[in-house]
């Protein structure tokens, strides 16, 4: 067995490429998620089933088009052109924010960039995959989303410095529309297809879709996939995070600051468990994510001040930063490289799904009972998913086989 070396700086390039262009495309979406319902509501008079409709829809946009953007690039063995393509489209999308008048211009601007963010989110998993080391899958996945997060927090710590009003629409939308350009300078100069990719599929030949592309995804993939979605049913939407915080404080600075230590925590975790995940079972390190997720839902649901609401925040960050890059890597430890786009295009579809399930469940919990039981439904469905946990197989195994 052959020592390898595991350095923060044997990552390749790429994998950097597209950590910085996730960081601008980050800090940009943030921005836009945090001004639009205010720029709906006030300045546009869009009332709360309008924002609600426009939320739903664009959502189901984004993840509905994951799988196909994942076989497309299976197919042409090239994941560059589909993330060149998705990310023109964010760039166009951005300005239409600032130009729309009315409601239905504000729904076409954002479907826009939500089509542009599904297509995206697949192609570049799958390149994140393909140039990881063996050895470094975890510590791949985990900068890659370290760097989107310093996206978010920048993003939020904008929004903290020029608070949401009508003085500062037009700069934060213009600035959300500026970043998208550099994010698309990083892709064209510092981001590479993966060779093996192209040669392995410019030597096959095969059909643009086939339920082949399904069989060849094995039983360890399907147990990831069943697990991740009892986990995906405990993720709520931080829409309600952040009204509940509004509710508990009711002091303009809170939405921010939730935000900040949400993408802080994240930040902080991503790359340090992705890295502990590459020498140690994934399952162990996702016992602990999902954990949070348990323990920022009583924080939450029991919340009535300002520390523990920040505290829950914080926790939940965490889980984001250990969870979603932990599952991306068991992802890519279970596909071959000829469907890894598919593989990813799978996960994705089944999180959006269960998202829209979770999340229509707790909009009604929400008005029913009260928006503290969302967070105590999000513990109780972490804690059946950490029950499920050992269903996954241990990818270390194989590890040590690729070692």
């Amino acid at each position: 067995m052959t020592q390898r070396r595991s350095s923060f700086f044997n990552l390749p390039m790429t994998v950097f490429g597209l950590g910085g262009v996730t960081l601008f495309i980050n800090f940009s979406s943030i921005i836009i998620f945090m001004v639009s319902p205010f720029y709906l509501t006030k300045i546009l008079g869009v009332t709360q089933t309008g924002l609600g409709l426009i939320e739903g829809g664009v959502e189901f946009i984004a993840w509905s088009t994951r799988i196909f953007s994942g076989i497309v690039s299976d197919y042409i063995g090239r994941r560059k052109p589909i993330l060149t393509f998705a990310y023109s489209l964010t760039l166009i999308s951005r300005p239409l924010f600032l130009l729309v008048p009315n409601f239905f211009g504000f729904f076409i601007a954002k479907s826009l960039d939500r089509f542009g963010n599904g297509i995206q989110a697949t192609a570049r998993e799958a390149l994140v995959a393909d140039h990881a080391p063996p050895h470094l899958k975890g510590a791949a996945f985990g900068l890659r989303q370290s760097l989107s997060v310093i996206g978010s927090i920048l993003g939020a710590s904008l929004i903290w410095c020029y608070p949401i009003n009508h003085e500062h629409y037009d700069l934060l939308f213009i600035v959300a529309s500026c970043l998208p350009l550099v994010a698309i300078i990083i892709l064209l100069t510092l981001v590479k297809d993966s060779r093996a990719q192209i040669i392995s599929n410019s030597v096959e030949h095969r059909a643009f879709f086939s339920t082949s592309y399904f069989k060849k995804l094995s039983p360890d993939f399907w147990r990831i996939i069943a697990v991740s979605a009892v986990f995906s049913l405990s993720n709520y939407s931080g829409v309600f995070l952040l009204l509940h915080a509004q509710d508990i404080v009711n002091a303009d600075y809170v939405v921010p600051l939730v935000m900040i230590l949400q993408n802080l925590f994240a930040m902080l975790s991503a790359y340090p468990i992705g890295r502990l995940s590459d020498r140690f079972d994934r399952r162990l390190l996702l016992g602990i994510g999902f954990s949070m997720v348990i323990f920022s839902g009583l924080v939450l649901g029991s919340a009535t001040s300002v520390f523990f609401v920040l505290l829950g925040a914080s926790l939940w960050g965490m889980h984001i930063g250990i969870t979603q890059s932990l599952l991306m890597a068991k992802v890519a430890d279970t596909t071959s490289p000829e469907i890894r786009g598919t593989g990813f295009g799978v996960y994705f579809v089944m999180t959006g799904s269960m998202l829209l399930i979770t999340n229509f469940i707790a909009g009604r919990l929400s008005d029913s009972f009260g928006r503290h039981h969302v967070f105590y439904m999000s513990a109780a469905l972490a804690f059946a998913a950490l029950c499920f946990l050992p269903f996954m197989k241990s990818s270390k195994k194989d590890l040590f086989k690729e070692i």
